[in-house]
């Protein structure tokens, strides 16, 4: 008799690969955290407009800063670069302008 057509005395157990369950579905995102968010600056942005103008214009270029950086961030995934300085720069100048002609009896209400 061959060693091939003996069973072995410890056989080991087959494993069953696992079957595939419902997988959950992570977006990466919470929403109720993300609700929240947007309440608030919304709130920070009405009050700073309803209060002291000037704070509003702070507040709505640094919102700008931010929203530029992360919209070269991800336009930088697709190898195209955004010349930051010059564009925060004329970020600034048209909040500026802004301010100016709202002094000088521009449309702009005061």
């Amino acid at each position: 008799m061959s060693t091939a057509d003996t069973a072995p005395d410890n056989p080991t157990p087959q494993q069953e690969p696992h079957a595939p369950g419902p997988k959950a579905i992570h977006t990466g995102r919470n929403l109720p955290a993300a609700i929240g968010v947007g309440v608030l600056l919304g709130g920070l942005a009405l009050l700073t407009l309803l209060t002291v103008r000037a704070t509003f214009l702070i507040y709505m270029g640094a919102a700008l800063a931010i929203g530029l950086h992360e919209l070269s961030a991800a336009l930088k995934t697709k190898d195209i670069n955004v010349p930051l300085i010059p564009v925060a720069l004329g970020g600034a100048a048209m909040l500026t302008v802004y301010r100016r002609f709202q002094a000088f009896g521009g449309n702009a209400r005061p």
